[in-house]
């Protein structure tokens, strides 16, 4: 018997994974407890974005049936773990990628080859660079002045974040876009010429099939190190022009209006 005890949890959760009767708020409540039926939920947005990354081969309209009836919003209504694990449709699925493929794959959610670390176990870590990227991000930021307000400016100091699980959180949903223009390859790319307003650093690669670019984003000091270490969150975004929304531009000078 404990008395006078104190239990502290620590909930994790990924947006858009969590079933929505233990949100509130779109924000996951933590006085609510997971129930075989919200597990069902996760489980079925995860199936849902592994088969728009991997692409298996097998009774696809089967599948995503399966899927839907996982994701119901009422909790009654979501097929039970065990009728979903035991559907047939799982036997006709197949996934065999080439050893080439899937070295390829696998090399796209690695962190970049210039990270100081490569390994899961270290999740956040701020890096000041070097003179040499000092001088980089200065020309850049010189070169996409269209408005000649920074000609005067003198950049200090650069540091980079390193945020593991950002970056995998990145690298899926960039994986679900390419997935997703491979489907439809033959159609006009949204974007016919993609955007280059940043010259990349060394070592590292930009992909022009899913139109990958560097851009600036603005915002006030105190929130620089919330999305450091949290990431962008629309949900937490003023509207402005075109909307509620996290705003990006190859204009340096126009990215400096939000920077207070």
């Amino acid at each position: 018997e404990q008395t006078g005890a104190t239990s502290l949890a620590l909930v994790g959760w990924s947006h858009g994974f969590v079933a929505p009767e233990l949100c509130q708020n779109n924000m996951r409540d933590p006085q609510k407890q997971p129930t075989k039926e919200s597990d069902v939920y996760s489980l079925g947005k995860t199936l849902k974005t592994l088969v728009d990354v991997v692409q298996p081969t097998g009774d696809m309209p089967a599948l995503l049936a399966l899927v839907e009836r996982m994701l119901c919003a009422d909790p009654s209504e979501r097929v039970t773990t065990s009728t979903a694990v035991a559907d047939v449709v799982f036997a006709d699925l197949h996934i065999a990628p080439s050893p080439a493929d899937q070295q390829d794959h696998y090399s796209r959610f690695s962190p970049p080859s210039y990270w100081t670390s490569q390994q899961p176990d270290i999740p956040f870590r701020v890096i000041t660079n070097t003179e040499y990227m000092r001088r980089q991000i200065e020309e850049a930021l010189f070169a996409t002045d269209h408005c000649g307000i920074l000609s005067k400016a003198k950049v200090v100091s650069v540091k980079r974040v390193e945020t593991q699980w950002l970056w995998m959180s990145y690298v899926t949903k960039r994986e679900k876009m390419r997935a997703q223009i491979q489907r439809h390859r033959g159609h006009q790319s949204p974007w016919p010429q993609p955007l280059t307003p940043l010259k990349p650093p060394p070592l590292a690669t930009l992909d022009a099939e899913v139109n990958e670019v560097y851009l600036w984003h603005g915002c006030p000091a105190d929130v620089v190190k919330p999305i450091t270490q949290d990431g962008f969150d629309e949900r937490l975004a003023a509207s402005c022009l075109y909307g509620t929304g996290v705003y990006f531009t190859p204009q340096a000078c126009k990215a400096l209006q939000y920077a207070r």
